[in-house]
C-alpha cells in the first residue's frame, strides 16, 4: 500500500548528553483498488535518548493506527498497534 504522506519530527536536548525526541507521520486517505476501499494511517514515535561521544542509545514507544473503509458500504475496519523499542546508533 502506498499514499501521500506528511510528517514531522522534533528533538530536544535536556542536558548536553540527554534528550527526548518525537516523530509523527500520517498517510492521507487514498483509494486502493486492491483493497476495494480507502485506507489511511498515522504513526507516533516518542522516547528518550542518551548520547555519549559518538554513541547514541535510546528507548521509544510507538503507536500505529490504520483505518480501512470498504467502498461497498461495509463497516470500517481499524487496527491499532502499540510497542516499545530500543535503538542504538554509532556515528563515525
Amino acid at each position: 500500500m502506498y499514499g501521500t504522506y506528511l510528517g514531522a519530527e522534533a528533538k530536544l536536548y535536556l542536558l548536553p548528553f540527554l534528550g527526548i525526541e518525537a516523530d509523527y507521520s500520517t498517510v492521507l486517505e487514498q483509494q486502493i483498488d486492491a483493497l476495494q476501499g480507502k485506507w489511511k494511517m498515522q504513526k507516533f514515535i516518542y522516547g528518550g535518548f542518551l548520547e555519549v561521544y559518538l554513541l547514541k542509545v535510546g528507548v521509544y514507544l510507538i503507536n500505529t493506527e490504520m483505518d480501512l473503509t470498504p467502498s461497498n458500504g461495509a463497516a470500517q475496519s481499524k487496527e491499532i498497534y502499540n510497542g516499545v523499542g530500543f535503538s542504538g546508533t554509532m556515528y563515525f
